[in-house]
């Protein structure tokens, strides 16, 4: 005869976000209004500064790494791959494009899927960054 319900949970917590997050929210910040008004203008930033970097000519990839010589905190939050700003920005594209079943936009209409995909994406990390300000 079998038993009926759980037995055992085999479930691992979501991995942390890393450190260095947080250090650089708290910093570009700012501490000028609420921690929700800094946190909302800190991710439209952030997300913007992704997505530019994502979108950029080829041909600047070094001078977007002599910039990361000595970063802001806005560039460590939109650049660094533990942090990972950057799949945010992919993740909303790619799902944009599943929602159109794969139809590409006429050129005309790129900058207003840039901007709304970036308004999402701001939208996310708005919260996160609220987090850490409320907190710290």
């Amino acid at each position: 005869m079998q038993r009926r319900g759980m037995l055992r949970v085999y479930a691992m917590a979501r991995p942390r976000r890393p450190a260095l997050e947080r250090v650089a929210v708290i910093e570009a910040a700012g501490d000028r209004g609420s921690a929700s008004c800094r946190a909302t203008r800190l991710a439209e930033t952030v997300a913007a500064e992704a997505m530019r970097r994502i979108d950029a000519d080829p041909a600047e990839a070094m001078i977007a790494a002599l910039r990361l010589l000595d970063p802001s905190a806005v560039d460590i939050l939109a650049a660094d791959a533990e942090i990972d700003t950057a799949s945010l920005i992919v993740a909303e594209r790619v799902k944009r494009l599943e929602a159109r079943g794969g139809q590409r936009l006429p050129e005309r209409e790129w900058r207003h899927e840039d901007r709304a995909t970036v308004e999402a994406v701001a939208s996310v990390l708005a919260r996160r960054y609220r987090k850490y300000l409320q907190a710290g």
